[in-house]
């Protein structure tokens, strides 16, 4: 589909990027996870061998652990470095900080010029680099429920707010919820009733005293 007018093109960015934000989400979680491991590991390495050491301890199998942790800890640098994870996200970060300054100047746009289509065809081109089709496929995707699920809330805070000033009951706005969202109308729970206290006669309560 040809975008042709400054709301496609904003539309088409915004959740373009987010897709990108995605990708970067995604790798910096699994990159942290395994410097996380490597941190913990080293720090059980390096503690138990202090340990080791300050008791004298001189059995076969305590001398090996060390060596498997310190095997294990270079594995896992060595699989970090091979999945090119700093890499990437850096490759991910400049699309992303593209994208974002491309649609921050069509915002501003009045109206749809030679320059603007130039930035959006060099986003689309980032974008196609910076992520193989597969994976480019399951972002977008993602990013187009959220793009539709925010848009449908945003349109139901709205109508709320309008309710409210009408004084009408409010509608359920959670698109994510499995309740149904065929304009349920939220109750509002009822009141509980003011339980009365019986009078207490002062009088008489003093003279039975």
């Amino acid at each position: 589909m040809e975008k042709n007018t400054l709301d496609l093109i904003r539309t088409d960015l915004k959740y373009k990027r987010d897709a990108l934000h995605l990708s970067h989400q995604l790798l910096k979680r699994e990159g942290d996870f395994y410097q996380k491991v490597i941190i913990f590991t080293s720090l059980a390495s390096g503690i138990f061998e202090s340990v080791k050491m300050k008791l004298q301890l001189r059995q076969p199998a305590l001398e090996l652990l060390p060596i498997v942790l310190t095997s294990f800890v270079c594995g896992i640098s060595s699989y970090v470095k091979f999945k090119q994870y700093a890499e990437r996200q850096e490759v991910l970060i400049q699309s992303t900080t593209i994208l974002t300054n491309t649609l921050n100047q069509v915002r501003n746009a009045d109206e749809l010029t030679e320059e603007i289509t130039h930035a959006y065809n060099h986003s689309l081109e980032l974008l196609e680099i910076s992520l193989y089709p597969d994976i480019r496929k399951k972002f977008l995707k993602i990013s187009q429920r959220n793009m539709e699920r925010i848009i449908e809330n945003e349109n139901c805070y709205f109508d709320n707010i309008e309710r409210v000033r009408l004084g009408l009951k409010l509608k359920k706005c959670d698109s994510d919820s499995d309740i149904s969202t065929d304009n349920e109308l939220i109750n509002t729970p009822p009141q509980s009733e003011k339980k009365v206290l019986d009078k207490i006669n002062e009088t008489e309560e003093f003279n039975n005293l």
